[in-house]
């Protein structure tokens, strides 16, 4: 009897020996990705991939491309892994990886993250172009935009701003361009900008402006006079410029109308310099005026209305 059941069990162990362990069903379990951050731009090529354990996983197939998944130019890294953490050490460029849990029944989906390695190829050679302002420009514009060249390997620039000589604005920037209010009154700034990205920077490129505000004087009618009359249909324009000093470029229009409301407008003339001449008809009544406005926008006053009368010849 005791051989009976000797032998039954030795058949009982035989029939679970040979029966399949199952793993159990991972289906709806996610790979949580921990590092890198997802879209990362990282200055070091050496990268710890690590992502969250998930119940009842063996191991994890961890894969690198380049420069996706959806168009693969390289296949980097396809492993399998026990651990749910690896380092590894990528070149310059743009990369996606992804992971999956595995068990001998079955896997999870792959997550996924996007990678970029960048280039460390030095700045120092590098000098920013200022577009705007334009370097010894003129300007009236007291809320003044400040844009300049971009450079894809740079991350972060300094913004220097500086009124007569001290610093005034100081910023770092993740863009090209900001918005900067001059309060601190008309005169020469100076402004200047350096790229930063990893352990590199750029030259410091430098740039200035002036600040104007101030309207130019009005100008002085000189020819024709006021009241003159003349059987010349050629006529002479003539005026001068205030007495105060600039270095601004000045430039003039001129207005001739048919009325002494203003309202009908015979010539509209801008000029640099300070005359100008025409052929009017006839046997009718002008009358004129003239504006000043400077390099940096800043218009004058009008001057003086003055009348002129062109007689027909007898």
């Amino acid at each position: 009897m005791k051989n009976k059941y000797i032998v039954i069990l030795i058949l009982l162990l035989f029939q679970f020996s040979c029966t399949e362990i199952i793993d159990p069903d991972m289906s709806g379990r996610q790979v949580v990705l921990l590092a890198p951050g997802d879209s990362l731009s990282a200055c070091n090529g050496r990268q710890l991939f690590w992502w969250s354990a998930v119940d009842f996983a063996e191991s994890y197939n961890l894969q690198i491309v380049s420069p996706d998944f959806q168009y693969v130019e390289r296949l980097i890294l396809d492993t399998i892994v026990e651990a749910h953490k690896i380092e590894f050490l990528l070149s310059p460029g743009n990369y996606q990886w992804r992971v999956a849990s595995l068990n001998n029944n079955n896997s999870t989906e792959y997550a996924t993250r996007t990678l970029t390695i960048e280039n460390m190829d030095g700045l120092s050679s590098v000098a920013l172009f200022h577009i705007e302002p334009s370097d010894t420009a003129y300007t009236n514009t007291k809320g003044q935009h400040f844009f300049w060249e971009a450079d894809k390997r740079i991350k972060q620039y300094n913004f220097n701003l500086y009124y007569l000589g001290q610093r005034v604005v100081s910023k770092e920037l993740s863009e090209n361009t900001t918005e900067e209010q001059l309060i601190w009154g008309d005169g020469v700034y100076k402004w200047s900008v350096q790229g930063i990205s990893c352990d590199s920077s750029s030259s410091i490129s430098w740039s200035s402006f002036y600040l104007d505000t101030k309207s130019p004087e009005a100008p002085i009618l000189l020819n024709p006079e006021n009241f003159f009359e003349t059987t010349d249909s050629v006529v002479l324009f003539k005026w001068a410029r205030g007495t105060e000093e600039t270095k601004m470029k000045l430039s003039d229009s001129l207005f001739v109308y048919a009325d002494s409301t203003l309202k009908e407008i015979l010539i509209s003339k801008k000029s640099d310099t300070t005359s100008y001449q025409d052929t009017l008809h006839a046997n009718r009544e002008y009358y004129w005026r003239v504006r000043t406005i400077d390099e940096a926008g800043n218009l004058s006053n009008y001057s003086k209305v003055w009348r002129f009368r062109i007689s027909p010849e007898r």
